[in-house]
């Protein structure tokens, strides 16, 4: 018996520059596959991902069944299982490392048509 895929992974690289100025690449992300799973890594010495909401989904949207998981302190996790379309806003927190200070930024995650 065969087992379709049962999950796609989508890469989001997360640098900071000289600014303190957070990037996501690419941004928007486009989600075009029932569960999904968006993998986000930091890029930029210096710069982490707290142990929990490196990546937070406000308003609450159901294509989010679950929070984020921080996998390694430059790597972080969200599921999308794309089930409704639309643009999703999402929060990315960075901790700078020397300072212990957090930073945030506002991408969007486009789902695209996957309904049944």
């Amino acid at each position: 018996m065969t087992h379709p895929s049962i999950l796609a992974v989508i890469h989001v690289d997360v640098s900071v520059d000289a600014k303190g100025d957070i990037t996501c690449d690419p941004n928007p992300v486009s989600v075009n596959a029932a569960n999904a799973l968006i993998v986000f890594d930091v890029s930029t010495p210096g710069y982490t991902f707290p142990n929990a909401d490196a990546i937070v989904v406000d308003p609450a949207d159901p294509s989010f069944p679950i929070p984020s998981w921080t996998i390694t302190a430059t790597e972080a996790s969200l599921l999308d299982l794309c089930n409704q379309p639309g643009s999703v806003d999402y929060t990315v927190n960075l901790v700078e490392t020397a300072t212990g200070r957090t930073l945030s930024v506002d991408p969007v995650i486009q789902n695209g048509s996957n309904l049944p």
